[in-house]
C-alpha cells in the first residue's frame, strides 16, 4: 500500500474531517492508513473542521481512539479560530454563546467572562459579543436572548456556516440553521463567520512562522465545495473532494468547480 504519484507536489496536506475520514463517529475505510502514510512520507497534516461543539482536546481523544497520533498545532476547528478572533478584538469582556459546552470551554480559555443558556434580563445589556455555533438543544429562551443582547449593541460573531452535518444515521441541522435563525430575525449578517470558507483558519496556520508553510504547496481535501473546497480557493490553495459526507451532492452542485481532483473516497489516495 502506497500513497498516488501526485501526493509528492505537496507537503502539507489540510483534511476536513466530519465527512472526509469520518462520519459520525465510524472511521470512513482506509482513512487511518491515508494519514499515517502521509506522515511516514514526511508530510504536514493539519486537520481542519467547522465543528464547534468540539475543543481541541476533544479532537486529541478521538484521534487517540482511533489510534492515530496527531500533535495539538494540527488541529484548527472553528472553536479555536472563534477564540483566535476575539483575542484579536478590543473591550470585549462578556461573551454570550449558543452552542455546546465545546464552543464554551474554548472561549473560557480565553479569560472571558462566558454565558450560556439562561440569562437575567437585566444582565443581557452587558453582553459584548455573541458567539452562535451549533446547538442541539437550542431553544426559543436562547434565542431570545441571543438577539436582545445584539439589539443592545452585542456584537455578532458565527463560528460555521455548515446548515447541516452528517451522522451515521443521516442529515442534522448544523450551526448555520442557528445563525440563520438570528440573521433572519434581525436581518442583519454577523461580522464574521469564522470556519470554512472564511480564510481565517488558514491564515492563522499560514501566518505561524513557526510552521513555514507555502500556500501552493498545500491540499486541501473536503467533501463539501460550499466550505471545505472555497475555503482552500479563498486561502490561495488546490482543493480535492471526496464523494462521502456530503462529497457526491456537492459535487453534482458544483459540477464546474476548478478542482484539483475529484475521487470517491480519501481511499482512493491510496495505492493497492
Amino acid at each position: 500500500m502506497r500513497l498516488q504519484p501526485y501526493i509528492d507536489n505537496f507537503d502539507t496536506f489540510f483534511l476536513d474531517c466530519d465527512g472526509v475520514l469520518w462520519e459520525g463517529e465510524k472511521l470512513i475505510p482506509f482513512a487511518k492508513d491515508v494519514i499515517l502514510l502521509l506522515k511516514e512520507n514526511n508530510k504536514g497534516t493539519f486537520f481542519i473542521s467547522n465543528n464547534s461543539t468540539k475543543t481541541v482536546n476533544d479532537y486529541l481523544k478521538k484521534f487517540e481512539n482511533y489510534g492515530i497520533s496527531v500533535d495539538e498545532n494540527e488541529i484548527m476547528i472553528s472553536s479555536l479560530a472563534t477564540l483566535k478572533y476575539l483575542e484579536n478584538q478590543s473591550d470585549i469582556l462578556n461573551v454570550y454563546v449558543v452552542g455546546e459546552d465545546g464552543l464554551v470551554d474554548s472561549i473560557r480559555l480565553g479569560g472571558y467572562n462566558v454565558y450560556h443558556d439562561d440569562v437575567e434580563n437585566n444582565l443581557i445589556k452587558e453582553i459584548d459579543v455573541v458567539i452562535v455555533g451549533m446547538d442541539r438543544t437550542v431553544n426559543n429562551r436562547v434565542l431570545t436572548i441571543a438577539i436582545r443582547a445584539i439589539i443592545n449593541g452585542a456584537r455578532f460573531i458565527g463560528t460555521n456556516p455548515d446548515p447541516t452535518y452528517p451522522s451515521e444515521d443521516g442529515i442534522s441541522p448544523g450551526a448555520g440553521t442557528m445563525i440563520s435563525a438570528i440573521s433572519g430575525a434581525l436581518n442583519i449578517f454577523p461580522e464574521i463567520i469564522c470556519g470554512k470558507p472564511d480564510p481565517l483558519m488558514a491564515n492563522l496556520l499560514l501566518n505561524d512562522p513557526s510552521l513555514n508553510l507555502n500556500p501552493k504547496n498545500i491540499l486541501m481535501i473536503g467533501d463539501r465545495v460550499s466550505t471545505d473546497l472555497q475555503f482552500a480557493k479563498n486561502a490561495g490553495i488546490e482543493g480535492l473532494l471526496v464523494k462521502t459526507g456530503f462529497g457526491k451532492i456537492e459535487f453534482e452542485q458544483f459540477p464546474s468547480f476548478p478542482y484539483f481532483k475529484v475521487l470517491n473516497s480519501i481511499s482512493e489516495l491510496l495505492i493497492f
